[in-house]
Formats: C-alpha cells, sequence, structure tokens
C-alpha cells in the first residue's frame, strides 16, 4: 500500500487568506486534505501535518521548517499541500498546481491530478503554464523545494472571487473536489479508486435560503454561518479565542 503525507496550509493563529464572506482558507484546506484522505483510506495510508486548527511553530519559517521535518520523517511516497488562491482583485478565478522548477517527479502527479480537476470541475478555469510541455506552473516554495518525495502544491481555487469563495463553502463542490483529487492520486499511482456510495447531501431552507448539509447517522448537519445569517438576527460570527469555539453576537447581546 503507497503511503502519502497531506499538508493543510496555514492554521492556528495563521488563518491564511480571508474572503469577502469572512471565510478562512486554513479551515477549507483542512476540510479538503480530510475529504481526499477519506477517499483513498482504502487504498493508501495518509498522514497529515496538522489535523487540527493548530500552528507549528511561533513563526511563519518555523512553522513551514516543521511541516517539511515531518514530511521527510514519513515514509510517504507523494506530499500533497492544500491551498486556496487570493488576489487583490476579485475577478481573480481559476486553479492550478504548483511543483519545483525543472523535471522532477512531481510533474506527473500534478498532471494526474489536473487532468482529474479539468475534467470534473468545468465550473474552475485552470491556469496552466505549458511552457515546458506539461500544465504544473513552477516556483520555489519551500514545502516544495526542501521534501524528500514527489511534492505538489495546490491551489484549488480563489478564495478573493465572491463566486469561487461560494464554491470553496459548497459540500457538493468539496466532495466533487476531492473525489477528483483522490482520483489523480491514483491515476499517479497506477491504482483503482474502490466505488463510492451515494452521496448523503441535503438541502436545508432556513428563511428562504438554500444551504447544503449533509445526513450523518440521523442527524442534519450544515455550515453555522449561513444558517445564522439566514435568520436575520446575528451581527457577528466569528473563531474564538480557545481551538474549536465559535462567538456568535446577535442584537439580544446589547451588540449594535
Amino acid at each position: 500500500m503507497h503511503d502519502g503525507i497531506f499538508d493543510p496550509g496555514h492554521g492556528g493563529r495563521d488563518p491564511g487568506a480571508i474572503g469577502k464572506n469572512g471565510t478562512r482558507e486554513a479551515d477549507i484546506n483542512l476540510i479538503m486534505a480530510k475529504k481526499v484522505a477519506a477517499l483513498l483510506l482504502p487504498v493508501m495510508n495518509i498522514e497529515f501535518t496538522r489535523s487540527t486548527d493548530i500552528s507549528l511553530g511561533n513563526t511563519l519559517s518555523s512553522d513551514l521548517a516543521a511541516r517539511v521535518k515531518k514530511a521527510n520523517q514519513s515514509n510517504s511516497d507523494i506530499f500533497v499541500s492544500f491551498h486556496c488562491n487570493s488576489s487583490t482583485s476579485a475577478s481573480a478565478h481559476g486553479a492550478e498546481i504548483y511543483t519545483t522548477k525543472g523535471d522532477t517527479g512531481a510533474d506527473a502527479l500534478a498532471t494526474c491530478v489536473i487532468n482529474r480537476m479539468e475534467a470534473d470541475l468545468p465550473e474552475l478555469t485552470f491556469r496552466k503554464d505549458l511552457s515546458d510541455g506539461d500544465p504544473d506552473k513552477e516556483a520555489g516554495f519551500y514545502v516544495l523545494k526542501n521534501t524528500r518525495m514527489p511534492a505538489v502544491l495546490i491551489e484549488l481555487a480563489f478564495i478573493s472571487n465572491p463566486r469561487e469563495e461560494a464554491l470553496l463553502n459548497s459540500l457538493e463542490f468539496q466532495d466533487r473536489a476531492a473525489l477528483s483529487i483522490a482520483k489523480g492520486i491514483c491515476d499517479f499511482f497506477g491504482i483503482t479508486l474502490p466505488k463510492q456510495t451515494p452521496s448523503d447531501t441535503v438541502t436545508v431552507v432556513s428563511n428562504g435560503k438554500k444551504i447544503q448539509g449533509k445526513l450523518i447517522g440521523n442527524e442534519t448537519w450544515v455550515p453555522l454561518r449561513p444558517v445564522v445569517e439566514s435568520l436575520g438576527h446575528a451581527l457577528e460570527v466569528n473563531w474564538g479565542d480557545t481551538n474549536n469555539t465559535v462567538l456568535i453576537k446577535t442584537s439580544a447581546d446589547g451588540f449594535r
């Protein structure tokens, strides 16, 4: 069985880029890494550089160094870093995958994932660099150039683009994107992803607003922020100072 290590970018004191509607890149990165890992577990062993909302160092450089160290100490065959793109222009859009410069083992991995994503996610434009004969972009990102195994960095979509921020928050899009990435990784190894069971996606209508959720057991789970905002009472929905704590401030709390 193959081994991989997934790196959900940012986390803890570093939320990454933040969309206009408050979406934190760090949260999306972790969600996507876990979704892809869950799909691959029948055929791969997956480790994470982080599996909760934490920083791995007190500074950016120490955080990145800790991710690389953890990857290089593992027996992983591939390293996949999950990110969302951001721009000062709200119109910037699309997905892209990065490798290090030159012809490396990561090029084939990137190509496999890009081919699957491009076929499965028609709502995304793929930003490619075909000048060297393959579609990945090349950069000197620390986590790519210092890991010992084929390493790619996926920029799933632009969190700074309102349309793509909405996609990133869509459970249906997340599931399709995760399945596409998982299939691409399997293509790289020449293995077949087990057939997926039907989705338990449900639609919750709150004050006329449709919110996508999931049935888990006998319970309906939906994202908190859109539910609260649809009710028209909450002024703020933010992360608290304590890990995994959400603060909801409403007019009843005296915040006006």
